[in-house]
């Protein structure tokens, strides 16, 4: 499988919060942060899929619920929704 790198710069706490977790968890932050990135990228496609579901039915759940409904705020909302 082909690799490929990300960088990001995050607050502190977050890079506490994964220090303390993969200490916790007895593994290394790569395979940390690569699982939480592919728990996220699973989550944030089955809340696409839910508002494509929706937004073609009538009587549709509207995508605050569905963003409420997966923890997520209007910030997270993608511009080309």
């Amino acid at each position: 499988m082909n690799k490929g790198l990300i960088t990001a710069r995050v607050e502190q706490d977050i890079v506490d919060g994964f220090n303390a977790l993969s200490k916790d968890l007895e593994v290394n932050k790569t395979w940390l942060i690569k699982n939480a990135l592919r728990s996220y990228l699973e989550r944030y496609d089955e809340l696409l899929s839910d508002y494509r579901i929706a937004s073609r039915i009538g009587d549709g759940i509207p995508l605050e619920e569905v963003m409420r409904e997966y923890g997520m705020e209007a910030k997270d909302r993608p511009e080309s929704i």
